[in-house]
Order: C-alpha cells, then structure tokens, then sequence
C-alpha cells in the first residue's frame, strides 16, 4: 500500500490548525498563571492590611490603658476608680484576644522573631506594670499607682513599643513588596490581546490556505481543459487519419478487383493469335 504524502495546501492547513491549538492552550495557560498570581498577591495585600488593622487595634487599647490609669491617678473617687480599673482590664482581655489572633497568622521568619520580642515585651509590661498597677486601683491608692507609672509602665513600655514599631514596619514593607511584584510580574492585557492576536492570525492563515487552494483548483482546472481540448483534438486527427487509410483501402481494393486474375492471365498468353 503506497501512502500518498499530503499535499502543500493540507500540510499548511494542518501547521495552522497545530499553531491555533498551541496559541490557545499558550494563552490560557498565561492567564491562568496570571490570574493565580494575582490571587495570590490580593491574599497577601490582605493579609497584611489585616496584620496592620490589628496591631493599630492593640496601639490603640494600649494607649486608652495609659491614658486611663493617667486619669485615675488625679481621682480619689471610688466609683471612678471603679470604671477606670474595670475599663483597663477591659482592654487588657481585648489586647489579649487580637494578639492571639495575630499570633495565629503565618508568618514568615524574620517576622515571627519580631512578633516573639514583641510579645516578650508586651508580656513583661503587662505582668510586671499593669497588673500591679491595676491592683493599686482596686485598694484605692492613686499614688501608688502614679509611681507604679513612672517606675514600672514608662521604663517597660519604651522597648515594647520600640519592638510594637518594629513589627508594624515589617508589614507595610511586605505589602508595599507584594505591590511592586505585582506591578513587575506579566500584566493581565498580555495573553487577554495574545488569545485573540493568535485566533486573528490563524484565521489569517487560514484565508490564505483557503486562497491557494482556490487558486491551485483553478489551474488544476485549466490543465484538465487543456488536457480534454488536447484529447479532443488527437481523437479528431486520428478519426481524419482512420477515415483516410479507410478510403486507400477501399481505392487500393476496387483496383484490385479490375486486374485479370493468374488463371486468365495464362489463358490469354496461350490462346493463338
């Protein structure tokens, strides 16, 4: 069985037909490469405005602590004591809460080493200057608690709020890295102008290999008529030809019949004069 190899029309048909399945696939891959990315990017952005919100949170309750014990110690009224002792411990329980939360996240190394000091601080000022300090205000003794403020929470809170800066940094650093990686990675417009870009041009392609075989069945045709004119007009010289060997035979046989035949012949020469 001999294979007929494909012609140049299909060969062309069958490279365009490859080169649309390979920019399609090319062009989906891409975008969904691009699209992972920027999920992942948008999880990380969140992720550390997440951190950010927490940490201001837990500045923020630390800060409404110092400012409470501040007023407290410029009180002798129980009942304000009362409120301002139950308002620290509110906060201290709330500090707790979103710290375990922040806690919970991952992190990468060096952030999990900023974020141990940190609660190595936070731990120290809170058990050995707001806890005695809060204690103070339960019995009463404002000038306890206002020592307790310059020799326990001052000293304590300046490292902790050092190592508080320390880690809010490293978040806004992380995010505004995610934000240039995002801006230097492949920008979406990329395989989404690649896709139709690839379609465009195998359709192209493909009204070339359309044109071509046109143009290739039109001289296909033309060597068909020529051919059928040529066979036409052999037939016609070979009918000529038949008729004219037909013809001398036909002069060749009635010329034939009018010469005297052997026998006769010899009857004639013997017969006397």
């Amino acid at each position: 069985m001999v294979i007929t190899p494909p012609k140049m029309s299909n060969r062309w048909a069958i490279f365009c037909s490859v080169l649309s399945i390979l920019l399609v696939c090319l062009c989906l891959f891409s975008l969904s490469l691009v699209s992972s990315s920027h999920d992942m990017q948008d999880m990380v952005g969140e992720s550390r405005i997440a951190k950010v919100r927490q940490l201001t949170e837990i500045q923020n309750l630390m800060t409404q602590n110092q400012l409470t014990i501040a007023r407290a110690t410029l009180t002798t009224n129980p009942d304000e004591l009362r409120q301002h002792t139950e308002a620290v411990e509110r906060n201290i329980v709330a500090i707790r809460q979103v710290w375990a939360v922040f806690q919970a996240s991952p992190m990468a190394p060096g952030e999990r080493q900023l974020a141990d000091t940190f609660d190595k601080h936070r731990t120290r000022w809170e058990r050995e200057g707001m806890a005695p300090a809060v204690a103070a205000l339960r019995a009463n003794r404002p000038q306890e608690v206002l020592r307790l403020v310059q020799d326990r929470l001052q000293p304590l809170g300046a490292p902790m709020n050092d190592s508080m800066d320390a880690l809010m940094r490293a978040q806004i650093t992380a995010r505004a890295q995610a934000e240039a990686l995002e801006r230097s990675s492949l920008p979406s417009w990329v395989p989404q102008t690649t896709l139709p870009g690839g379609l465009l041009l195998s359709a192209l392609l493909g009204l070339l290999i359309i044109q071509e075989r046109a143009h290739a069945h039109q001289r296909e045709q033309a060597e068909r008529d020529q051919l059928t004119h040529t066979l036409s007009a052999m037939t016609t010289q070979l009918s000529t030809l038949s008729a004219k060997v037909r013809k001398d035979l036909e002069t060749m046989t009635s010329a034939s019949s009018s010469l005297p035949t052997p026998s006769a012949f010899i009857q004639r020469r013997q017969s006397p004069p």
